[in-house]
Parts: C-alpha cells; structure tokens; sequence
C-alpha cells in the first residue's frame, strides 16, 4: 500500500491472504491512523509513511543479527546502520563482498582502515597502487597479522613499507575490521568475519559513520607501535 491509492479489493485480489484476513488488516491500519479513506482509494497517512519506512529499516538491519550477536557491546556504533549497505555472498556470487572491497581500494584516493586480518590479494592491490602513486595508505593491524607480515616480509609487504604506506601494530583486541575510503566520495565499512572468512561488508556514506569510524582508526592508533621493514 505504499504506492499508489489502492482499494479493498485490488488488495485481496495482489495478497495470497484470505478476502477477510485483508479487510481486517486495513481496518487495523485504518484504526491506527496509519492509512486513510481518500477518493481514490486507500492510501498511507504521513504517520504510516514514517512507521513503514522505519518498519523497513528495522527489518534491513534484522538481517545483520548473524554477524553481530557474538560481538562485544559498544565495538560499533548503532550509528553506522542508518543508511547503510549490507553487502554478502549470495547465489550468483559467492565472493561479492570480497570483489566489493577489492573495488573500493581500486578507485580510492586514500584509505585508512583498523585491520584483524587481511588477504593477499587486497595487500597487492593496495601495494601497487601506492607504489604507482595513485593512492596514499595507513593501515592498524592487529598483534596477530603485524607478526605474521613481519614474519613473512614478502615483496608485497615490503614494497607497501618501502613505498611509504604506513603500518602500526596494535595490542588491542580487534573485533572487526574498519576502515575509511576517500576518492570522489567518502565511504566507511566494517568488515565482519567468522575466523579467516569474510562473512559481510558493511557500508556508509553518511558523514556520522565516517566520522565514527576516523575516531575508530584514531583511538587504536593513538597507542599503536609503528611497523618498520627489516633490514
């Protein structure tokens, strides 16, 4: 009912629903002041246009429950939800949220982001495009992947650090991964995981995300130690 004006009975005629479940509903909704009797038809009153679009919010979000019911309260936000994408694998494709991400850092000016865990691929990305000068880079990793490149001190990492990208290592734990884009536009986005797996990518253009997520990157970086390369 949220297009045009419709009558009772284009709606149980458009609803799988019984002729009598319908009329008791927009009676329900008629009670509730959420619809209204117009000369065309039925239609949403302004307060039924904000409760479905509020309605519609809450069940976009409902959908996040998965990934955020074993995170610690506080670690986000609720602000970063308000308009945001939530972007997942699905059945045309299973690394959609990977490919999205790989885009962002393709067509980003500068990016800055708190890391748990990263992939190779992305490092490449990023290590290419530094050293070609095409985007500017600083990144927080956790304890476990700061060792683990210092470890490894592949081209890739090497390059990253030689090329003037910075890296700093945190002792803090690090629930998800966040991170800040800036190219034409400013975009922030939490990465979740389950383990090594990334499990969604969620997104914002919102000024208040972004500045959550710049205070985010800040906080751990303001007692981070800095990575160098080893010589």
């Amino acid at each position: 009912m949220s297009g045009s004006p419709r009558e009772r009975h284009e709606l149980v005629d458009d609803l799988e629903d019984a002729k009598s479940t319908v009329y008791k509903g927009v009676t329900q909704l008629l009670e509730m002041g959420l619809v209204e009797h117009t000369d065309d038809g039925l239609r949403p009153t302004l307060f039924g246009s904000v409760v479905l679009r509020r309605y519609e919010e809450l069940a976009r979000t409902a959908v996040l429950r998965p990934v955020l019911k074993d995170l610690p309260v506080g670690c986000i936000d609720p602000v970063v939800f308000v308009g945001s994408e939530f972007v997942t694998p699905d059945a045309g494709s299973a690394g959609r949220h990977l490919e999205y991400a790989h885009q962002l850092l393709e067509t980003a000016d500068d990016v800055r982001g708190v890391v748990p865990m990263a992939s190779t691929e992305n490092i490449d990305v990023v290590s290419d495009r530094v050293n070609a000068g095409t985007l500017t880079a600083e990144f927080v990793l956790s304890g476990a992947l700061a060792d683990s490149l210092r470890r490894r001190q592949d081209d890739a990492v090497t390059s990253l650090l030689d090329s003037g990208t910075v890296l700093w290592r945190t002792a803090s734990h690090v629930p998800v991964g966040v991170f800040v884009v800036r190219g034409e536009e400013s975009r922030m986005g939490i990465e979740f995981r389950d383990g090594n797996l990334v499990t969604g990518l969620l997104l914002n253009e919102t000024v208040e995300s972004v500045n959550w997520a710049e205070e985010q990157i800040s906080r751990y970086e303001s007692d981070a130690e800095r990575v160098r390369a080893s010589r």
